[in-house]
C-alpha cells in the first residue's frame, strides 16, 4: 500500500480537506468522497441545497450532490447521464479531477485529452508517482495525492500586456494559497521559543526559518525540529498579527540527521573534534565529525563555547547531529540529558516537586518570560503542575532556558528471567529485555534476582526506572512508630504506622495473626501487648 505521509495528513485534516483514520489507509476511496475532497479545496459545502442534480444516480438529496454539482458548474467535472458516486475511483479518474481542480484543462487537452493529457500536465508534480491510471485509489493514496496538488502552481490567465492575456502557469499561486489563504515556506529551522541556536532571536510563542520570525501556537510543537530543514505553511494577515504557523514539518529525504543514544560505547574525542558511536547490530564504532562553528544546545541552552564539556558530560540521554551543507561535518549538535525522579513531595506554592528517595533532586517548574517549561504525557499530551502525583515517575530535561517533564504511566508487574550486564544491564522479564536505568530507584535497596516478581515502571526512554522493593517472598524492615485503631467498635482494626527508607511513613493494615519475637499472636489485643503496653503505646522499634 501507499507510504502516507502522516504530515500530510495532519495539514489537510487542519484545512478541513480530508480526515482519514491511520486504519482507513488502504480502504478504497469513491469517486463521491474523492469529489467532496476536491470540493473543500474550494470550500464547497457538500450539503448545500441542490434544486437540480446534474446526474440521474446523484439526487438532490444526495449527501455528496452540493460538492458534486458545483464541481460540475466549475468545469471540473465533466456532465454525463451518470456520475457512479460509490464506486471506487481510478488514478485516471483522480487524475483528471486533480489537474482540472489545478487549471490544467486547456492544456490536458492540448495534450491528447483524458486520459493521456492530464497525466502529462501532473509530470513532474510528483502527484501521480507510482498510480497507474487503472490504479483503485486507497484513501492513502487520496492523501498523499490531494497533498500534492496543493502546492502545485495553477495554470491560469497570465498578462502579457494591456491587453494581452494568455494561459500560462502563474508562478507562486497555488491552490492553498488562493481558496486557503496559506503561504509556504521552506528553510532551516533556528529558533523555537526560548531555544536558539545562534543564543539570539528567541521569543516566547514566536519560532524563527532562516531570517523570518513567525507566531507559534501552543499546538505547534517545533522543538524536535531544531536545526532541520522544514517546510512551514503558514497565514500571513498583515493588517493584524502577522505570520502565523498553521502546520510545521520536517522536508522530505534529509539524509544528513542522525540521533545517537548516549550509552558507554559514546565518545567524544575534543582533539579531532570526532564523536564515536557503536551502530545498532554493529560489532565496530563509527566515528562522526563535528564542525568547528557548529552550533551546541544541551536542553535548549546554548553552550557553543564548551563543546568538549558539553558532549564528555552526558550521563544519560541522546545527541542529535544535523549536516546542514552536507559537507560531512555536522555543524548542529543538539545533546538532551535528562534524569528521573520518583515523586516524593510537591511543593505547590514553589511549583517544585522533590524525589522520594533523594530530596537535593528537584526540578522547579514555573512556566515564564524567561524559562519555557512543558509538563507532557508519555504520548505528549499536554498536563498541568496539578496532574504530577506522588509516587509519579517522571524523567526531565532541564536547564536554564528550557525544561521538558514527561509523566510516565509505564508500569507492569512481572518475573525476572535473566540479568545480564555488558554495556548496559539488561532485565529480561517476562520473556522481554529491558535496560535497566543507571539511576533505578529499587524501593528498599533490595537486590534483584532472578525469579522475583516485582512491579516495574519504564522511563520516557523505555528504560526500567524503579523497580518495588519487596519481591514474593522477601522481607522488609522499618521502625514501628505507633497504631491507629477503631478502639470500641463491634470488628475493630488495627493498624500498623511504620517508617521504612524504601516507602517513608505508611500505615499497614495487620492481619489477623501476627508473629512477634518468633511466637505468634492473634487478635487485636495479644498483637498490642507483644509490641508495648496496650490502650496506651507501643514501643518504638525495628521491624521486620
Amino acid at each position: 500500500g501507499a507510504v502516507v505521509d502522516v504530515n500530510a495528513v495532519a495539514l489537510l485534516e487542519t484545512l478541513g480537506i480530508i480526515s482519514v483514520a491511520e486504519d482507513d489507509y488502504e480502504r478504497s476511496i469513491s469517486r463521491a468522497d474523492f469529489a467532496v475532497a476536491i470540493g473543500n479545496i474550494f470550500n464547497i459545502d457538500q450539503y448545500s441545497k441542490v434544486t437540480e442534480s446534474c446526474f440521474s444516480d446523484v439526487p438532490s438529496d444526495h449527501w455528496a450532490a452540493g460538492s458534486i454539482n458545483a464541481l460540475v458548474n466549475m468545469g471540473i467535472i465533466s456532465k454525463d447521464a451518470e456520475f457512479r458516486p460509490g464506486d471506487t475511483i481510478t488514478g485516471a479518474e483522480a487524475c483528471k479531477l486533480l489537474m482540472s481542480a489545478a487549471g490544467y484543462d486547456k492544456y490536458a487537452q492540448q495534450k491528447g485529452g483524458f486520459p493521456t493529457g492530464y497525466y502529462r500536465a501532473a509530470n513532474g508534480t510528483g502527484i501521480m508517482d507510482d498510480i497507474a491510471a487503472d490504479t483503485n485509489l486507497t484513501y492513502g493514496d487520496a492523501v498523499n495525492m490531494i497533498f500534492k496538488v496543493l502546492s502545485v502552481d495553477i495554470y491560469d490567465t497570465v498578462a502579457l500586456g494591456s491587453d494581452r492575456y494568455v494561459y500560462a502557469v502563474a508562478e507562486g499561486t497555488t491552490l492553498i494559497s488562493l481558496y486557503k489563504g496559506i503561504c509556504v515556506a521552506e528553510g532551516q529551522l533556528t529558533a523555537v521559543d526560548l531555544v536558539s541556536l545562534t543564543g539570539d532571536k528567541s521569543e516566547r510563542g514566536k519560532l524563527w526559518i532562516d531570517d523570518v520570525s513567525y507566531a507559534m501556537p501552543e499546538e505547534i510543537d517545533g522543538y524536535e525540529l531544531l536545526g532541520e530543514e522544514v517546510c512551514i505553511y503558514y497565514s500571513d494577515n498583515k493588517e493584524s498579527d502577522g505570520r502565523k504557523t498553521v502546520m510545521l514539518m520536517p522536508r522530505t529525504q534529509q539524509k544528513d540527521i542522525i540521533t545517537l543514544t548516549v550509552d558507554r560505547s559514546f565518545k567524544y574525542d575534543e582533539q579531532q573534534g570526532t564523536i564515536e558511536y557503536l551502530p545498532d547490530g554493529r560489532t565496530r564504532t563509527k566515528k562522526l565529525s563535528i564542525a568547528d562553528n557548529a552550533y551546541v544546545l544541551k536542553n535548549g541552552a546554548e553552550c557553543s563555547d564548551n563543546v568538549a564539556g558539553t558532549l564528555q558530560n552526558i550521563s544519560k540521554g541522546s545527541v542529535k547531529l544535523v549536516d546542514s551543507d552536507s559537507d560531512g561535518k555536522n555543524d548542529v549538535v543538539l545533546a538532551a540529558e535528562y534524569f528521573n525522579l520518583t515523586v516524593g513531595y510537591i511543593d505547590k506554592e514553589e511549583m517544585t516537586v522533590y524525589d522520594k528517595y533523594d530530596r537535593a533532586r528537584r526540578v522547579r517548574l514555573e512556566d515564564g518570560s524567561e524559562k519555557r517549561v512543558r509538563i507532557m504525557a508519555y504520548d505528549k499530551t499536554a498536563l498541568s503542575f496539578d496532574d504530577i502525583k506522588k509516587t509519579d515517575l517522571i524523567t526531565v530535561y532541564d536547564s536554564e532556558v528550557y525544561t521538558e517533564v514527561y509523566v510516565c504511566e509505564s508500569s507492569f508487574v512481572g518475573t525476572i528471567e535473566q540479568i545480564t550486564a555488558n554495556e548496559n544491564c539488561i532485565l529480561t522479564v517476562d520473556g522481554v529485555s529491558y535496560i535497566v536505568d543507571k539511576d533505578c530507584a529499587e524501593d528498599g535497596n533490595a537486590v534483584l534476582r532472578p525469579g522475583d516478581k516485582r512491579e516495574f515502571k519504564l522511563d520516557y526512554a523505555g528504560n526500567i526506572a524503579y523497580a518495588s522493593g519487596i519481591a514474593e517472598g522477601q522481607k522488609d524492615y522499618g521502625y514501628l512508630v505507633a497504631y491507629t485503631d477503631n478502639y470500641g467498635a463491634i470488628d475493630p482494626k488495627l493498624k500498623l504506622k511504620i517508617y521504612s527508607p524504601a516507602a517513608g511513613m505508611v500505615s499497614y493494615d495487620c492481619a489477623e495473626r501476627v508473629t512477634v519475637d518468633r511466637i505468634s499472636r492473634r487478635g487485636y489485643e495479644e498483637i498490642l501487648t507483644a509490641l508495648g503496653n496496650y490502650k496506651k503505646s507501643v514501643a518504638g522499634q525495628l521491624i521486620g
